[in-house]
């Protein structure tokens, strides 16, 4: 009987993932991208729930117990040891002895290396902390659109404007499939780096901490916490780069997303229909897409300017990494993550520029528009369309600003990152790097 029941019960439970096997398989190509999104967040600690999740506010309450610890640990643990072990370095010996005794700083065993690293951990993590509390605040109100905006392309999901018993399509089929196949590539990409980015860092703990151990033959305390300090940042820095790197993936993400709806719009132009009803199509798609341009830079553009912040002092110290001299063997090892998130920040900070490029074109095939369909005009509310046209043109062209490094259409809500000016960014922040070794080589007598 009991043998029976056993059996019954296996094949029941083989029946059960067979059919989430072939539902896995049956689920749309659109389901398969936005739930691989959403994985990468929730693994990062962004997000604690799905897209839908977060706008029904219905959080995950296990996963934001997780933000919590992860957060309690960095700022009560992480921040101050490494903020700590910096401000050593201009203390006297007296002083570096007493507090490296309960703070053993074993990356001074890699030199130079190490004490930049110190320094690298020690301002990323301000980073991290910083984010993750703009997220939780946005995301217990159901804020977060720059991320949930993904959730219109599943194919049950239709945006239609409310108005007169029609749907307005914000992205056509050909410009969503573009943008799922694009999306899929960077987000395994992005799964395929984490791993070999925290292996690498992980290996600056695995070679300083021996070499402590050896040439410093520490206090057993101070070897016991040693080792413990290298088993809790294992942890942290886990979710840390998982992190990071998710969050400038992101913001590429919403840039192709935004790109491919500008890209819509300008193929509707050339459709072969009546102006009248050409523009009056065109102006609700630039409707929608405004409305959510503002709202997610409601949430955006503080984490872009965080973002320009880290980027200067990242970007000065990943550059300084690359001009130190040091074994071969540990440079394998050591700038491999150095690599990976130099050009992830170079990447998400350059690609932000592309979408005030689109804004451009799409100002002058509106400009275009207008010229082409002046003649046409013979009613008043081809009139009427025709001035909410102007109006959507000069309100594009609009030089207006309230603020700094925001990604949106320069419409006086907020100032649209341009490649050039990122471009110009990266090369002052490098230029004075070079100055500051300069400093430094003066005053070491080099």
């Amino acid at each position: 009987m009991d043998a029976n029941f056993a059996v019954e019960v296996a094949v029941q439970n083989e029946d059960e993932k067979d059919v989430e096997e072939e539902e896995e398989i049956e689920k749309p190509f659109s389901d398969q991208v936005i739930d691989l999104y959403e994985s990468c967040l929730q693994s990062g600690l962004i997000i604690s729930t799905s897209f839908k999740g977060v706008i029904q506010n219905k959080l995950d309450n296990k996963r934001k117990w997780m933000q919590t610890l992860f957060l309690v640990f960095t700022v009560g643990y992480f921040i101050p040891r490494y903020t700590i072990l910096c401000v050593l370095y201009v203390m006297d010996k007296e002083t570096k002895k007493t507090w490296e005794f309960y703070l053993p700083n074993y990356f001074d065993q890699i030199g130079l290396f190490g004490k930049v690293l110190n320094s690298l951990f020690a301002v990323f993590s301000y980073m991290v902390v910083i984010d993750m509390l703009y997220f939780r605040r946005y995301e217990s109100m159901g804020r977060v659109d720059y991320l949930t905006n993904m959730d219109t392309l599943r194919d049950n999901n239709m945006r239609s404007h409310v108005g007169i018993q029609e749907t307005v399509e914000t992205i056509g089929e050909e410009e969503k499939q573009s943008l799922l196949k694009g999306m899929k590539t960077k987000l395994l990409l992005l799964k395929n780096s984490i791993p070999i980015m925290y292996l690498s860092v992980c290996s600056y703990h695995v070679i300083s901490c021996p070499l402590f151990f050896y040439n410093e033959r520490p206090h057993m305390i101070t070897g016991i916490l040693a080792v413990t300090n290298m088993l809790m940042i294992f942890v942290l820095q886990f979710f840390t780069i998982s992190f990071l790197l998710n969050i400038y993936t992101s913001y590429v993400l919403t840039v192709d997303y935004f790109s491919s709806r500008i890209k819509f719009m300008m193929k509707g132009l050339n459709d072969n229909l009546p102006s009248e009803v050409k523009m009056t199509r065109v102006l609700k798609q630039y409707n929608l897409l405004m409305m959510d341009f503002q709202k997610q830079d409601y949430l955006l553009k503080y984490l872009l300017r965080n973002m320009m912040y880290g980027y200067c002092t990242g970007l000065t110290i990943i550059f300084l990494l690359f001009t130190v001299d040091m074994n071969p063997f540990l440079r394998l090892f050591a700038l491999t993550a150095i690599t990976i998130m130099s050009l992830t920040m170079l990447t998400s900070g350059l690609y932000i520029g592309h979408l005030h490029t689109m804004t451009l074109v799409l100002y002058s095939e509106l400009n275009s528009m207008a010229a082409r369909n002046t003649r046409s005009i013979k009613s008043y509310k081809a009139l009427k369309t025709r001035r909410n046209l102007l109006n959507c043109i000069k309100e594009l062209g609009s030089q207006q600003t309230d603020g700094q490094f925001v990604m949106g259409l320069r419409d006086g809500h907020g100032s649209a990152t341009s490649s050039l000016e990122m471009f110009q960014l990266t090369m002052a922040t490098i230029s004075n790097t070079l100055m500051m070794l300069d400093v430094i080589n003066h005053s070491n007598g080099i």
